[in-house]
């Protein structure tokens, strides 16, 4: 794949501008593999499409495995096994997984790759939540069958 590029060169005081060629697929695969890993998840795909050689770069493990959470093979049960990293990515976007005994689940957004929690009911204990009425008992509604949404903010850094 060649992509035109324009160059400012001055050639002893001439001023010419030059145009010419840059031949993408000339560069090894491992390097288009490595700059393909440094972008997101939705951004690989897109390249996939622009030639062969950045296809078979975005089919890489070490392209998907940049965009799976450090510590992801803790999270994966013995009993899954897949062929490519790319593979179980999709998994964890589309199969949300139980953890810790089942009081969170963890799956990863398609597109950025960002990691996703969602937490059972009585995960999270509320000790002396502020009411109309002063100090509840950890309450939040009083009411059963409403669910608790929780949005928690520490700055720039994560909860999890």
């Amino acid at each position: 794949m060649k992509t035109e590029v324009s160059e400012m060169e001055e050639r002893k005081g001439k001023g010419k501008i030059m145009c010419g060629t840059l031949d993408l697929s000339a560069l090894p695969l491992d390097c288009i593999t490595l700059i393909i890993s440094f972008t997101s998840p939705r951004d690989a795909c897109r390249l996939s499409l622009v030639s062969t050689a950045f296809n078979s770069a975005t089919e890489s493990d070490a392209v998907w495995e940049s965009f799976l959470p450090s510590q992801y093979q803790a999270l994966i049960p013995s009993s899954l096994s897949f062929s490519s990293k790319k593979q179980l990515y999709l998994s964890l976007c589309e199969n949300p997984l139980l953890i810790e005994a089942g009081r969170k689940s963890f799956w990863l957004e398609r597109g950025s790759g960002k990691k996703c929690y969602m937490l059972s009911p009585g995960t999270l204990p509320l000790y002396g939540v502020s009411t109309p009425h002063g100090i509840g008992d950890g309450c939040l509604y009083p009411r059963p069958g409403y669910s608790l949404l929780l949005a928690m903010l520490a700055g720039s850094k994560s909860i999890f």
